[in-house]
């Protein structure tokens, strides 16, 4: 995750200043559900901290805010659209044409995967939101 600051010149704390607000929220959460420990474990070996991390609902309002939106499987981009049509941008796939495998059951070589794949794929979104 440092790489990627360093790329925009901040730090986690100053992204907000520097027009970049970075939000969770999904189609099918609970509002004040924590991480699971699987993802916190396996974000904590990047650097990141999911421990205060709390689920919320993605719902109108969000979506009218943003600037992109980034799904993690095509069910849940279908969900956006279905549910909230001319809401904010049409849902991309964070792997570009392939879901991301849910983690969820799995053991912490799966976390770690999918904690890796996600930092691949914002890597490559990072740097189109900041040459754009």
């Amino acid at each position: 995750c440092s790489s990627d600051l360093e790329r925009l010149k901040c730090t986690v704390d100053d992204l907000p200043t520097r027009g970049y607000w970075i939000m969770s929220a999904g189609v099918a959460a609970y509002g004040g559900d924590a991480a699971s420990e699987g993802a916190v474990a396996a974000v904590a070996e990047w650097g990141a901290d999911l421990s205060r991390h709390e689920s919320r609902p993605v719902n109108p309002q969000i979506l009218h805010a943003t600037d992109d939106v980034i799904a993690m499987t095509q069910s849940h981009a279908m969900a956006l659209a279905l549910r909230y049509p001319g809401f904010g941008p049409k849902a991309r796939l964070l792997c570009g044409e392939e879901d991301l495998v849910d983690p969820i059951g799995g053991n912490a070589a799966v976390y770690r995967d999918c904690a890796r794949t996600i930092h691949t794929h914002i890597e490559r979104l990072i740097m189109e939101w900041v040459e754009s």
